[in-house]
């Protein structure tokens, strides 16, 4: 029989998994890949360093890197000076970054709203805690750069890499 932690592990993964697809489907015509709007969601918060959002994202600062040149190429992104670190700009969103992370939120929402309308909102934050806690209790276990000599293991998928 399968333990209930093996059940969440599982709905976990082919949750993310399906929740990829979704993100790749409904931003398809507008050409946002997965990476590159989790990446213009974070920078809604603020300007941040490559560094910096690679660490609070947990993948690599050049998975991280390759996302924002695209970002900036398509320009969503831009680069400014940073008085603290002369060579890692900040990277912060740009008018037309803004207006395609909100679109693209907007759909999300609508579409969650469309399919999961049965769910009332007590019910999507007791999940939104309990996915957090997961995530919270699974990050205190995954040993950090500097900290250990055991190997992470990312995604052979860059494109599936963000979080």
């Amino acid at each position: 029989m399968i333990d209930t932690m093996t059940e969440l592990i599982d709905e976990v993964r082919l949750l993310y998994n399906q929740f990829m697809e979704l993100l790749d489907d409904l931003h398809r015509d507008v050409g946002l890949t997965p990476s590159q709007r989790a990446v213009l969601e974070h920078l809604r918060r603020g300007e941040i360093t490559v560094p910096s959002l690679a660490r609070e994202r947990g993948v690599t600062r050049q998975h991280i890197q390759s996302v924002v040149n695209d970002l900036v190429d398509l320009g969503l992104a831009e680069t400014s000076d940073n008085p603290a670190h002369k060579r890692s700009p900040l990277i912060g969103l740009t008018p037309e970054g803004d207006r395609a992370i909100a679109a693209a939120i907007a759909r999300e929402q609508q579409f969650m709203r469309t399919h999961l309308g049965d769910l009332d909102e007590r019910e999507v934050r007791a999940a939104a805690r309990t996915l957090s806690q997961f995530r919270s209790a699974c990050a205190a276990g995954i040993p950090h750069e500097g900290t250990s000599s055991s190997p992470r293991y990312p995604t052979t998928d860059p494109e599936r890499s963000i979080r």
